[in-house]
């Protein structure tokens, strides 16, 4: 399956109106909660990331919004720590492609946070609220 983000600039969506193809076309920053009903029309994919929507529980809204509308779900992130990514992970479940992979990108992040292996992303078991010991035990190194 073929996936392209925001092939067009924002406001430019309605270029997509006519092309037929299998290739699936994900909004990205043409999506936002004000214009969200207007251009779901040109994409079959969202690119939700709980970022940009304002944290989990607006995040969940635009969930059953674009599920309501037999959309499918690119969860995303933006370049951020392993503190933005775990919380992600809780959509997980909702959505039908993850793309998480903003902490790879950092010169340091959490030294016991997400990690990342051959595509997949790993939880560390004691990285912040995980931890039974308490978040200050795990802040080393990133401030």
């Amino acid at each position: 399956m073929i996936i392209i983000e925001q092939p067009f600039k924002y406001g430019q969506d309605y270029k997509l109106k006519n092309i037929k193809t299998r290739i699936l076309f994900c909004a990205d920053e043409s999506f936002h909660i004000s214009n969200k009903k207007d251009v779901l029309k040109y994409y079959q994919v969202v690119n939700l990331k709980i970022d940009k929507f304002g944290g989990l529980t607006k995040s969940k809204k635009i969930i059953k919004f674009i599920k309501k509308n037999n959309k499918k779900i690119l969860l995303g992130c933006m370049v951020s720590s392993s503190l933005s990514i775990v919380p992600a992970i809780l959509l997980a479940k909702y959505c039908d492609f993850l793309d998480l992979d903003g902490a790879y990108f950092l010169k340091n992040d959490f030294k016991k946070g997400v990690s990342y292996k051959n595509g997949n992303l790993f939880l560390n078991k004691n990285f912040i609220w995980l931890n039974k010991k308490g978040p200050e035990e795990n802040l080393e190194g990133l401030f």
